[in-house]
């Protein structure tokens, strides 16, 4: 929630600034002609124009809101932002203080907030080529200020590698995790491959990459040629859109900025308007008899509620159970009967989720509750196989109860899910010498190695 109150101000504070530097030349017009003979008296005149006078006052608002950005998103996320908000500059030109806008000047504006190419390509081959441990990273460092610990080549060979073992359908959304633990080389786990083409082929194969890929192609297209064929400021603000569009996705290319909502959705809604923006032709169709529109017309607003609905209960549900989650959480010092309640409705309501289970095992860990732990374990794992982290907890769930042979079993299960992990290692080897783990005590470290190590 920080980066996209720090978005909103940058978006603030390139409307301010741009409104305080046509304000200032409005002022300044009205000025006394400038002597540079007479610095001190053509500054005096200045400051005596009252729309000068007022564009600055509006500047200095815009350079606290440039402050108050940067204080609470990264400096590159900021001054994207700013650049790309350069378009308001146009349209307030041209909309409200009656300048003559023409094609250069809307294509300066596009070029200034795409940016430098060769400087952002040469940055992100720079990053591309370093890696590193994450610990490397200052503490309270943000990620896109940083290069400790990127270690893309990694991610791209494994989000290939899942593209070439599964090339139709791909591995799964959002299983990249998994895969990186199985196949990566580097201590980082990373939740992304840090570029979206490589998500999309990796995740949802050909298939959905010529679907996605398709979608983007046609609107791109339809972008384009409104921006070189739309007439005035629709041609001009099409092209706009589109060049941010593109920056969003080159940059996306190379990081992980398509998982960010703020972000992902501001793209998107540029190439829509862009899109929207293109000329449409009037057809003419022939009367349809009454009867007929009428029925057509219920048939019509029949399937949209019906996939009105669906999309609701789509993303109503998963809302729902997470919340029921959260308050589980908060709850069960207290109510323990009551989070547990929570916690089933929770599984109920998203049953492809392993929160709900995983939550509640921790909870009965804390409330000294093996049985339920265990069999809140084995059901995260029905639902998620491939989950490391899980299979350690159940192996230390087995090892405090003294199965000393289940909980090797589970621990080489584990170990071959994540078999850089130290963690897992450290457990194995404990068990393996006849010592026991505490199933509390590797709960708490597995919360803090993610913590520590989990990437985006």
């Amino acid at each position: 929630m920080t980066i996209q109150i720090g978005i909103l101000l940058a978006l603030l504070c390139a409307f301010t600034t741009n409104v305080g530097f046509l304000l200032k030349h409005r002022g300044a017009c009205a000025a006394p002609a400038v002597d540079f003979r007479r610095p001190l008296r053509s500054a005096i005149g200045l400051w005596k124009s009252r729309w000068f006078a007022i564009g600055m006052l509006v500047a200095a608002g815009a350079f606290v809101l440039h402050v108050a950005a940067l204080a609470l998103a990264p400096l590159s996320l900021v001054q994207a932002v700013i650049s790309g908000g350069l378009v308001f500059l146009t349209v307030l030109a041209d909309r409200v203080f009656g300048f003559d806008v023409g094609a250069r000047q809307w294509a300066g504006v596009g070029l200034t907030a795409l940016g430098d190419p060769v400087a952002r390509a040469s940055q992100a081959w720079a990053e591309f080529r370093t890696g590193g441990d994450p610990s490397e990273q200052p503490s309270g460092s943000v990620r896109f200020t940083s290069v400790a610990g990127q270690n893309r080549y990694d991610f791209w060979r494994v989000a290939v590698s899942q593209l070439q073992d599964r090339p139709l359908l791909g591995a799964g959304a959002d299983n990249f995790q998994d895969d990186y633990l199985a196949g990566g080389n580097s201590p980082e786990q990373p939740r992304y491959p840090h570029s979206f083409e490589l998500r999309v082929l990796g995740q949802t194969g050909l298939a959905g990459g010529l679907l996605f890929g398709g979608a983007l192609a046609v609107a791109l297209g339809v972008g384009i040629r409104t921006a070189f064929r739309g007439s005035g400021l629709a041609g001009a603000a099409a092209g706009t859109a589109v060049a941010t569009f593109l920056y969003w996705a080159i940059h996306g290319s190379v990081d992980w900025f398509f998982e960010l909502p703020a972000l992902g959705a501001s793209a998107f809604a540029m190439l829509g308007l862009a899109c929207a923006l293109a000329p449409r032709r009037t057809i003419l169709e022939p009367r349809r008899p009454r009867s007929n529109a009428l029925v057509g017309g219920a048939v019509g607003a029949t399937a949209l509620a019906v996939l009105t609905a669906a999309a609701g209960a789509v993303l109503a549900l998963p809302w729902l159970a997470e919340r029921d989650v959260q308050r589980a959480i908060e709850v069960w010092p207290a109510r323990p009967d009551e989070a547990f309640h929570r916690l089933r409705r929770a599984a109920d309501l998203n049953p492809l989720s392993t929160a709900p289970h995983t939550t509640a095992a921790a909870i009965a860990l804390r409330l000294d509750r093996p049985r339920t732990a265990r069999s809140e374990l084995e059901a995260a794992i029905d639902l998620h196989p491939r989950s490391a982290y899980s299979t350690l907890q159940l192996a230390a769930l087995a090892s405090e109860q003294r199965r000393r042979m289940e909980a090797l079993d589970l621990l080489a299960r584990a170990s071959a899910l994540a078999p850089r992990d130290g963690l897992i290692d450290d457990a194995r080897a404990t068990v393996r010498d006849g010592g026991r783990l505490d199933a509390l005590e590797t709960y708490d470290a597995v919360l803090a190695r993610r913590a520590a190590l989990t990437g985006s």
